[in-house]
């Protein structure tokens, strides 16, 4: 397996593979970095309601993200809650953003025009890189299922 891009770790991680485009990440530097592999089986999504969530924070002050919204080829919208150590809960947040995807699956949005951060998994499934502009950005799942 080999990896490239020029945002890479320094320490190159470790990956096991357990299948077809399928397999762990464990990386090798002084953080504690992991990933699960899976592959890709669709460049769309299907249009309706998603849930979506946080999967790990790396740091107490990080804020961790749940709730619902209506995807469409254009953009989704929604509600959410947030909250971390550093904040309360702050319930019922509106979600409103629009895409602007590639012909390989992955798009960027409105909160960050002409960054690509998301990327389609599955015709009912997206991996998000939330909170950029954080020290720790987290990993958003967008799912049918929860």
């Amino acid at each position: 397996m080999t990896l490239s891009g020029t945002n890479c770790q320094t320490n190159a991680p470790v990956i096991y593979l357990y299948g077809p485009n399928t397999g762990w990440m464990l990386g090798t530097g002084s953080s504690t970095s992991f990933g699960r592999m899976e592959p890709q089986s669709a460049t769309t999504i299907i249009s309706g309601n998603y849930f979506f969530g946080t999967q790990m924070t790396g740091h107490l002050s990080v804020e961790t993200d749940t709730g619902t919204v209506t995807l469409a080829s254009a953009g989704a919208t929604g509600t959410g809650d947030n909250i971390s150590t550093t904040s309360p809960l702050q319930a019922d947040q509106p979600v409103s953003e629009t895409f602007t995807g590639n012909s390989d699956g992955t798009f960027s949005t409105s909160d960050h025009p002409g960054v690509v951060s998301d990327v389609i998994v599955s015709n009912s499934k997206i991996v998000a890189v939330n909170n950029q502009n954080s020290a720790y950005p987290t990993v958003l799942v967008i799912s049918t299922v929860p």
